[in-house]
């Protein structure tokens, strides 16, 4: 609370405050994270399904990918990553693992069933 009773939040990373918010303005940032963070499971599963079950490249993959946000875009008005592949960034092949990889359950992390 402020000096003037007034309810507000702070992100901190390490020992820095990085923000400071109204509870009204957090309870909005954290919708924009939630649609945020489902947009980015659409996508990841998107690309999987391309690459692994219709089998195109990645390349094929990634321009569905930049189409399919720029329609998001147009349906939703909310940018949903980037949509020209100079604003990809990806590694070196053979550097990550299959994209397949991420919609696998992990036998470390899963109990046997």
């Amino acid at each position: 609370m402020n000096a003037d009773g007034e309810p507000f939040i702070q992100l901190i990373r390490g020992t820095e405050v990085i923000a400071q918010m109204s509870t009204a303005q957090a309870r909005e940032h954290a919708l924009a994270v939630l649609a945020t963070a489902e947009a980015a499971d659409q996508d990841a599963f998107i690309y999987d399904w391309v690459v692994n079950r219709v089998g195109s490249g990645v390349q094929q993959a990634a321009g569905l990918l930049m189409d399919f946000r720029q329609y998001r875009e147009e349906r939703t008005g909310k940018k949903g990553g980037p949509t020209s592949a100079r604003d990809f960034v990806m590694p070196p092949p053979g550097s990550t693992r299959d994209p397949g990889e991420f919609w696998k359950k992990n036998p470390k992390k899963d109990p046997p069933k």
